[in-house]
């Protein structure tokens, strides 16, 4: 619980914490093997604070979780979820499409009006039926 409230403190210091620090911050935390216990709560915190950071978290953060298979970490894949449905849908289907198909179904059952958004956009890209 302390952590948490010394996060919420550190994200309010704008002044201290510019959004380019949190950023770097973030793409350092990314490289761990394994994403700290709070690095999902942050980048979501962040990303609702900043939303420039959107291309950072889409392009970089989500698709690293997927490489490090964030689906068998039940709390970093919860968190990456809830940051899969705050960005934009186009940045969000670039990201879903890199799911094993278990985990994509997984965001289609969560979200099926999404999941239906998903079908159009494929098959808009790549005239394929998803």
């Amino acid at each position: 619980k302390q952590l948490l409230e010394a996060l919420q403190i550190c994200l309010k210091l704008k002044d201290t914490f510019p959004q380019e620090v949190i950023g770097e911050t973030m793409q350092e935390l990314i490289n761990y093997p394994d994403p700290p216990v709070l690095f999902m709560r942050t980048t979501i915190q962040s990303l609702a604070m900043y939303q420039d950071l959107e291309p950072l978290v889409a392009n970089l953060i989500l698709l690293r979780l997927i490489d490090k298979k964030v689906w068998t970490k039940p709390k970093i894949w919860e968190g990456f979820l809830r940051a899969l449905k705050m960005i934009r849908e186009e940045s969000a289907f670039s990201v879903i499409v890199q799911l094993p198909p278990p985990q994509v179904e997984e965001v289609k059952t969560r979200w099926p009006r999404l999941g239906e958004k998903l079908k159009a956009f494929l098959r808009q890209q790549n005239g394929l039926m998803a």
